[in-house]
């Protein structure tokens, strides 16, 4: 996540990202958020156990409204989720 707060720093791309989009970028300050509290503290780190586990739970609701939406937009975005989930998961096979 430092990579991404260090982009989110620049004034410039946060009110453009609001003025683009602007229910992902209170997404995304939700998220960096709650990242920088797990992770911010180096006396309480979360194990890669849990770590895996919340992206399973996230993948299997993504799963369940890709197989359920009808709206041929909201199953675009379930898609592009879902795989984005799936590279994570892929990313951390080839670290382990």
């Amino acid at each position: 996540m430092d990579e991404v707060q260090a982009i989110l720093r620049n004034p410039i791309v946060r009110t453009g990202l609001k003025v683009a989009a602007p229910e992902i970028a209170l997404g995304v300050d939700l998220a960096v958020t709650v990242v920088g509290g797990l992770f911010g503290s180096r006396r309480r780190k979360p194990s890669a156990t849990k770590l895996l586990a919340a992206i399973d739970k996230r993948l299997a609701k993504v799963l369940e409204d890709l197989a359920t939406t009808q709206s041929k937009h909201f199953r675009r975005e379930c898609e592009i989720r879902a795989h984005e989930l799936l590279g994570v998961l892929n990313e951390w096979e080839k670290l382990n």
